[in-house]
C-alpha cells in the first residue's frame, strides 16, 4: 500500500528585490526558486542537490517559512503553510523542523545541552519542569551522546558532536517532516558516514520524511529515495535514486555525476573518461536567454539559446523520470 503524501509543494517561487543606489532603488529580481513542484510521501527522503548558489537551502527554508515565500503553495497534510497565521504556523512548525548546516553557528553558545533541548518543549508548553531531564536524556541516547554531556556546552563538543546535538532538537517534538540544509558538509569524511548513518536509522524508527539537501551527489545517493537536480531556482531532472544514476538524462546531472571521487587504478584502461562542467553558474539576475544551462552544455545547440526547456516527464519501467531538456 502506498504512503500518504506528507507535503507538496506547487509553483513554488522565491524573488528577492535587488536594490542599487544612493536611494536604494529596485533595480532588478533574483529569482531564487522560480516555480518548484513536487510531492513527498511519508516516510520518504527527497534528496536536493545542485551547485552552490542554485536555490537549494532558499527552497528549504521558504517550506518552513523562514523565508517568506513570493507565491506558491506548500501543503503539508492537507494544510496551505502559506496561507496560515504566524500563530498558526507556530503549531505546525511542531510537525516540521529543520537541521542547519553549521552546528556551531545554530547552537546557543551560552546554553548548555540541558538548556539546548529543554528549551522546545518550554516555548510549546508540552512538559512540566520535572520532567525535562528525562527527556533531554532520551534524546541524548537517540543520537549517541552520553548522559555526561549534559552540563556542557556547545564550544566544548567536536563537529560531529555538535551535530548529533542539532538532531536531537530537531527530534524533541516528534516531527513528520525534517528538511537538513546540508547537515554533514561541514562535517569531516570519516563523521559525515556516521551522521548519515544516524539519520537514516531514525528515519525507519520514526517513520520520518526528508527534505535533504547537499551539494554531493555521492551523499544524496546513500539517503535519499527520490533526487531533484536544481540549477538557477528550477528543477532540471527528478526521479528516483536508482532511476538517476542508473539513466541520467540531463547533461548538467551526468557531470555532476563525473564529480563523484572514484578509486585510482593502476590500469588505466579502467578509468572512465569524465566530463568537467566549464564556466560559472551565471547570474540569475541575468540569466542566458533559453535554456540557462547552454552556456557551460556539452551538447547545447541553436535551439537551446532560444527557447527554454520544460520540465517533461519520460516514462519508464521502473518509476517517472522528469527532466529539462530538449536532447535528454
Amino acid at each position: 500500500m502506498p504512503s500518504k503524501t506528507i507535503l507538496e509543494v506547487n509553483g513554488l517561487k522565491k524573488h528577492f528585490p535587488v536594490y542599487s543606489g544612493f536611494f536604494k532603488r529596485q533595480v532588478a529580481v533574483l529569482p531564487a526558486v522560480d516555480g518548484v513542484s513536487f510531492r513527498l510521501s511519508q516516510g520518504q527522503t527527497l534528496g536536493l542537490v545542485g551547485e552552490s548558489g542554485c536555490g537549494k537551502s532558499t527552497l528549504g527554508r521558504s517550506i518552513l517559512r523562514l523565508i517568506e515565500p513570493t507565491a506558491g503553495e506548500v501543503i503539508f497534510e492537507g494544510s496551505n503553510l502559506l496561507e496560515l497565521s504566524n500563530a498558526k504556523m507556530r503549531l505546525k512548525r511542531k510537525d516540521i523542523q529543520m537541521i542547519f548546516q553549521d552546528p556551531y553557528a545554530s547552537l546557543n553558545p551560552r546554553m548548555s545541552v540541558l538548556d539546548l533541548l529543554s528549551e522546545p518543549f518550554i516555548v510549546h508548553g508540552l512538559l512540566e519542569k520535572g520532567s525535562l531531564k528525562a527527556k533531554v536524556l532520551s534524546l541524548l541516547d537517540e543520537v549517541g551522546l552520553h548522559k555526561n554531556c549534559l552540563e556542557k556546552y556547545s564550544h566544548e563538543f567536536s563537529g560531529g558532536q555538535r551535530q548529533r546535538i542539532g538532531i536531537a532538537r530537531a527530534l524533541a517534538l516528534n516531527p513528520k517532516l525534517i528538511i537538513a540544509d546540508e547537515p554533514v558538509s561541514a562535517l569531516d569524511v570519516s563523521i559525515q558516514s556516521q551522521i548519515l548513518n544516524l539519520m537514516v536509522d531514525l528515519r525507519k524508527k520514526y517513520n520520518l520524511s526528508y527534505v535533504f539537501i547537499a551539494h554531493d551527489l555521492a551523499v544524496i545517493q546513500h539517503i535519499s529515495d527520490m533526487i531533484a537536480v536544481m540549477y538557477l531556482g528550477k528543477f532540471v531532472e527528478f526521479t528516483s535514486k536508482l532511476e538517476l544514476y542508473k539513466n541520467p538524462k540531463h547533461p548538467y546531472t551526468k557531470i555532476l555525476i563525473d564529480a563523484i571521487p572514484q578509486p585510482v587504478y593502476n590500469d588505466q584502461s579502467r578509468a572512465r573518461q569524465k566530463q568537467v562542467i566549464i564556466g560559472d553558474v551565471p547570474s540569475a539576475t541575468n540569466p542566458p536567454p533559453g535554456c540557462p544551462f547552454h552556456p557551460r552544455c556539452p551538447i547545447a545547440q541553436d535551439r537551446c539559446k532560444k527557447e527554454a526547456p520544460k520540465l517533461q516527464e519520460y516514462a519508464t519501467k521502473e518509476s517517472s523520470h522528469m527532466v529539462a531538456c530538449h536532447y535528454a
